[in-house]
C-alpha cells in the first residue's frame, strides 16, 4: 500500500489492471497482453512504462531518468533475498520497458502478456530492430527472489512462435549475454 500512495503522487497515470479474460488456456497466470500495456500511450497520449508486477522501482533514479532523455529504455533486474543489499543483477529477465509513445503505439498483437516467458526478450528485440535502446545497469530495479513461476512449455511456445512469426532464429543465451550489464547506460 505504501507503494501505491508513493508512486501514485509521483506517477498519478499509474494505474491497476484487470487480467485479460482472452488469455490462452495454457498460460499458467492470469496477466495482461503486451500490446494492450503499450498501447495505453494512444490513449493517454504519452509515453509508457511497462514493468513486470513483482518489481519495485527505487532508489536514485539519474541514470533511468538520462536514458529515457534518449528514448526506448531496458532495466534489468536485481534479485535480493532478504535485503536490497544483497541484490544480484538478474542474468535474464528484462522487466521494466520504457517506450516513447510513437514507439508504444506500433507495438503489434501478438502472444505475449507481461509475465508469461519470452515477452521480454520479443519486446527487446522488436525495439532493437526500430531504435537504439538505452540499457540501464544502475540498481534501480529490484526483485523479490522467488521459485519459478513459469514452464518450459510456456518458454518453448514463446520462441516457436517468434522464430515462426519472424522467420528468424537466434541463440537466445549468446544474445541475452551480448547486452551491456554495467551501471552506466549505454545506447545500442
Amino acid at each position: 500500500m505504501l507503494f501505491r500512495s508513493v508512486s501514485q503522487s509521483r506517477y498519478p497515470v499509474v494505474s491497476h489492471w484487470i487480467p485479460e479474460s482472452d488469455l490462452p488456456p495454457h498460460y499458467s497466470k492470469k496477466t495482461q497482453w503486451i500490446h494492450r500495456l503499450a498501447h495505453v500511450s494512444r490513449d493517454l497520449d504519452c509515453d509508457v512504462w511497462i514493468i513486470n508486477s513483482d518489481c519495485l522501482l527505487i532508489g536514485d533514479q539519474a541514470v533511468t531518468m538520462s536514458a529515457m532523455a534518449r528514448g526506448p529504455a531496458i532495466i534489468p533486474r536485481f534479485n535480493y533475498r532478504e535485503s536490497f543489499d544483497d541484490a544480484e543483477q538478474e542474468q535474464w529477465g528484462l522487466d521494466a520497458f520504457y517506450l516513447p509513445k510513437e514507439l508504444a503505439a506500433d507495438i503489434p498483437r501478438t502472444c505475449y502478456a507481461i509475465g508469461i516467458p519470452f515477452w521480454d526478450y520479443w519486446l527487446a528485440w522488436w525495439i532493437e530492430q526500430r531504435r537504439k535502446i538505452s540499457w540501464v545497469g544502475a540498481k534501480v530495479l529490484y526483485h523479490k527472489a522467488h521459485a519459478i513461476r513459469w514452464s518450459t512449455e510456456e518458454w518453448q511456445f514463446g520462441k516457436d512462435w517468434f522464430e515462426s512469426t519472424y522467420s528468424v532464429k537466434l541463440n537466445w543465451e549468446e544474445w541475452r549475454r551480448s547486452k551491456p550489464l554495467h551501471t552506466e547506460i549505454r545506447a545500442l
